[in-house]
């Protein structure tokens, strides 16, 4: 029992003693006071007003504005870039078909050129009472007839611009040359050449009874053309298109004539033989026009140009002879005006083109098409030497003629276009 008040009384006093530590609470209504005063008397009971922040130094700037104008967050001297690239404008649409931003345009031709007028050069001799008189022709008084020859072409051309409406195009033209041959041989029978005599006009005998002659005579033409040009479109809607050409045109006609007479006597041989050359080159400007249709995978061009310009000839007579082993620097046609010659005409060049085509794949149509050409002022071979020559070589000089000439053709061809 002693024990257990031993205990109670310890839990009490330590009981006592921590009541006695912790600060006094009033019941409402009572101030407790202390032998040590009211301990929450110098507690603030307010806070204090918040300080001014400083103001913010000015920043320096490379380039500042005026003191007149507000300052932004814009600085003129930085090179501001957007955040992405913008989206690119949509692109106008274009008004013609496009056909590709450039073209070539092989073909293969099948022409001829204009055939020339030729003098009669020879005739039959018809016995009559007074002697031998002149009879038909047998070369020359018609025109020779040049064959068919192969040829080849070439176009070329690119645009410009995007919408292909603006470039440039060329072209190249040429035929083989074309050559007639004509010979006579005759052991007796009267030939008769036409010649001067004492400024008369009369026949040289090349073939008479008891004596034989031969005669040969070749013409040979041949064309070259070529051109280019400036293309402006000037109307294109949906598969019709039609198209200005301005530019440069040239074209050469060339011409040889080579003439042999040969008189064979029981004495010994005579001949002479002529060649006669002319050349002509045409340079001129052009304006033209071109049109196309495609309706589907066909298609039809129709193109005309017109040159303006000149034509510069330059025309060569020259020949030689042989008689009883004696050669002589002449000839017989060419006696009367040997030598070289040049001139200049004025000429005018225009031009057809007509196609019809088929579209093969996807860059490519294969056509079929016609060409002609004509050139109004030539001179040709025909035009330069003398048909009654003055074998002297006494007589006035004869001047050369001009002519016209034009070529045809009809070509097959393949257009690539890219």
């Amino acid at each position: 029992m002693t024990a257990r008040r031993l205990t109670a009384c310890g839990l009490a006093l330590l009981a006592a003693g921590r009541a006695s530590a912790a600060p006094p609470v009033a019941p409402p209504g009572l101030v407790l006071t202390s032998a040590f005063g009211d301990p929450f008397a110098d507690r603030p009971t307010e806070l204090p007003p918040l300080l001014t922040p400083p103001p913010d130094a000015p920043t320096p700037c490379p380039v500042c504005p005026p003191p007149d104008r507000p300052r932004t967050d814009y600085d003129p001297g930085y090179l501001y870039l957007p955040d992405a690239n913008p989206a690119p404008a949509a692109a106008a649409p274009c008004p013609c078909q496009k056909s590709g931003r450039w073209w070539l345009a092989p073909t293969l031709e099948l022409g001829g050129t204009k055939s020339a007028f030729v003098p009669a050069l020879l005739r039959y001799g018809v016995a009559d009472g007074s002697g031998v008189a002149a009879g038909r022709a047998v070369y020359g008084g018609n025109r020779v007839s040049l064959p068919f020859r192969a040829g080849v072409g070439l176009s070329a051309g690119a645009w410009f611009d995007r919408c292909q409406t603006r470039g440039v195009d060329a072209s190249f033209y040429h035929l083989q040359e074309g050559s007639a041959e004509t010979s006579a041989l005759s052991d007796g029978s009267p030939l008769l050449v036409p010649t001067t005599t004492a400024g008369r006009p009369t026949f040289f005998p090349l073939a008479f009874p008891g004596v034989g002659g031969r005669f040969r005579a070749e013409y040979e033409t041949r064309y070259t053309a070529a051109d280019v040009n400036y293309r402006r479109t000037l109307l294109c809607d949906g598969a019709v298109r039609l198209d200005a050409l301005a530019g440069y045109r040239y074209a050469h006609v060339g011409e040889d004539l080579d003439l042999s007479l040969t008189q064979m006597r029981a004495l010994g041989t005579a001949a002479a033989t002529d060649h006669v050359h002319a050349g002509n080159d045409f340079h001129g400007g052009q304006v033209g026009l071109a049109g196309a249709y495609r309706a589907g995978r066909w298609s039809a061009d129709l193109t005309g140009k017109v040159a303006f310009g000149t034509t510069f000839t330059t025309t060569e007579s020259r020949g030689a002879a042989a008689a009883n082993g004696t050669a002589l620097p002449i000839g017989f046609f060419s006696a009367s005006n040997a030598g070289t010659r040049d001139g200049t005409h004025y000429a005018v060049l225009p031009s057809v083109n007509v196609a019809l085509g088929r579209q093969v794949g996807e860059h490519a149509r294969l056509f079929v098409g016609y060409s002609f050409q004509y050139l109004s002022t030539v001179t040709r071979a025909a035009d330069v030497f003398d048909p009654r020559p003055d074998p002297s070589g006494t007589g006035p000089r004869r001047e050369e003629g001009t002519s016209d000439f034009w070529a045809q053709s009809f070509n097959l061809g393949m257009d690539w276009r890219y």
